[in-house]
């Protein structure tokens, strides 16, 4: 601090005993110490004089600026005393306890002696007070940033993470600041503006209001007591979904309904081989289509392979017929079985010996008229084949 002395500023106090005696009861001697002003300044309105030995006596004068005035204080001991002056730009009658000094001096120490006079300077310099505030520092939280963002419906996600924590301020008092934006990257550093706050303690905070179908990126602070941020980058998203059926969609996630069937919020699951949801008039509507199955669905069984492929044909799986797929023929003295359709195919082929006839028409012969009609190791006897063997 740089000190101003102004030699106009000179109170010079003279100390005058001038044979005054002390009562009976107080025989100390004491005299009269007079106060020679040269000059008032304009920012001087009182002046405070104090003279300290074993005890502190102090006097105030009112001052007009700009005169030049020699003051009177009264019973200073005569003795070893320190004498310091303040003086204040309000008259005295204003001057509290609490009111700063314009001018203050450096203390004086002199020694009044009786039936003496001394000469004592003081000089006063401007007031070089002021505000000190002491801050106790304390560090931000330590805060890993958000975890997870999902979203809860067309316009709502929550944002969820780990507690932070603090030097200064318990978990459990902690606020989180939450930022969310549609454009990424609006929410880190200095672009940070906070949207939402949490409650003390908590670990998820909900986005409300949102529009639909729309992907929204969250940063989240974590604040303590003394205001203090931390310093996270870390940035999550999520995508909003959709109230309204029929809307296109890539995950079931994005839709309401929570179904994405065929490319379209679906109002079911519509697993079914022969449904869809994105055809006729009632898209988004869970349908049974007639024909083949739909979209990813795999094919029916056997499809365009007759008579036994699979088709829809009203109802939610696909239908199989049951029509003879194979009839009856005979070959040499080996006759193949019939078959018939199932689950959209033919069964393997079957087949039985004719032994000891051979192949009629289509089967097996029963009876004979001559050897011919019989197997190589059999003949015919009175109509019937009989082995050889």
């Amino acid at each position: 601090m740089t000190i101003h002395r102004f030699p106009l500023s000179i109170l010079s106090i003279m100390a005058l005993t001038a044979g005054c005696a002390a009562s009976p009861a107080n025989p100390e001697e004491v005299g009269t110490v007079h106060l020679a002003i040269a000059k008032v300044p304009s920012d001087a309105g009182c002046l405070r004089v104090s003279a300290t030995a074993e005890s502190t006596y102090t006097q105030a004068f009112d001052l007009i600026a700009g005169s030049s005035p020699t003051l009177a204080m009264l019973n200073v001991p005569a003795r070893a005393t320190t004498f310091e002056g303040q003086a204040f730009s309000g008259a005295c009658s204003a001057v509290t306890e609490t009111t700063r000094p314009t001018w203050v001096s450096d203390p004086v120490t002199a020694t009044v002696i009786a039936y003496s006079s001394i000469h004592v300077s003081l000089k006063m310099h401007h007031s070089g007070e002021t505000d000190v505030s002491v801050d106790w520092v304390s560090a931000p939280p330590t805060f890993a940033g958000a975890t997870s963002a999902t979203a809860l419906d067309a316009a709502s996600i929550k944002v969820g993470w780990a507690p932070a924590s603090d030097d200064v301020t318990p978990t459990a008092n902690i606020f989180y600041d939450v930022c969310w934006s549609t454009t990424p990257g609006a929410c880190l550093g200095s672009a940070f503006t906070t949207k939402g706050t949490t409650t003390a303690g908590a670990t998820s905070y909900t986005l409300t209001g949102l529009s639909a179908f729309t992907t929204y990126y969250i940063v989240v602070h974590a604040r303590d007591v003394d205001g203090l941020h931390d310093s996270s980058s870390v940035q999550v998203s999520a995508q909003t979904l959709t109230a309204t059926l029929g809307v296109p969609c890539a995950t079931s996630a994005q839709c309401g309904s929570g179904h994405c069937v065929d490319g379209v919020c679906c109002n079911t699951a519509c697993v079914g081989e022969c449904q869809a949801c994105d055809v006729g008039g009632a898209t988004g509507t869970c349908q049974i289509i007639v024909g083949q199955p739909h979209g990813a669905r795999p094919a029916c069984i056997g499809v365009g392979v007759a008579p036994c492929g699979g088709s829809c044909i009203g109802q939610v799986a696909c239908w199989y017929p049951t029509a003879v797929c194979r009839t009856t023929s005979c070959t040499g003295s080996t006759s193949t079985l019939p078959a018939f359709c199932g689950a959209g195919t033919c069964p393997t082929a079957a087949s039985v010996s004719c032994a000891p006839y051979t192949c009629g028409a289509t089967a097996c012969k029963s009876t004979c008229t001559s050897n011919a009609d019989c197997a190589t190791d059999a003949t015919c006897t009175a109509g019937v084949c009989k082995s050889t063997r």
